[in-house]
């Protein structure tokens, strides 16, 4: 046992149910780390957020191959993926949701 003596005075042990959902898997997110004893600054806290949207990405692109999507779609898709790099590399680099 530790002699430390615990409270709520860390940002990610605060915990506010009326935060927005986003900010709510950040703290659960920023904890993990702690446990895991990891570089919160330099762990990405979204990627298994990230890597699940990719993954549902995996069959819309391949539609894209067979030409199967409408040129809304087609741009949407685009779109959402420069924004998923663009989100994934700054996740990567250490820019978290701030509280």
């Amino acid at each position: 046992m530790s002699d430390e003596t615990f409270g709520d005075t860390e940002p990610e042990d605060a915990w506010d149910a009326t935060d927005p959902t986003i900010v709510l898997i950040d703290n659960l997110f920023r904890r993990l780390f702690l446990l895991e004893h990891r570089d919160m600054d330099r762990a990405p806290l979204f990627d298994s957020l990230l890597f699940d949207i990719e993954n549902r990405l995996r069959p819309i692109q391949a539609r894209r191959e067979d030409q199967a999507l409408s040129d809304r779609d087609m741009l949407r898709l685009a779109q959402l993926e420069e924004d998923l790099a663009f989100v994934r590399e700054r996740d990567e680099r250490g820019h978290q949701v701030s509280h």
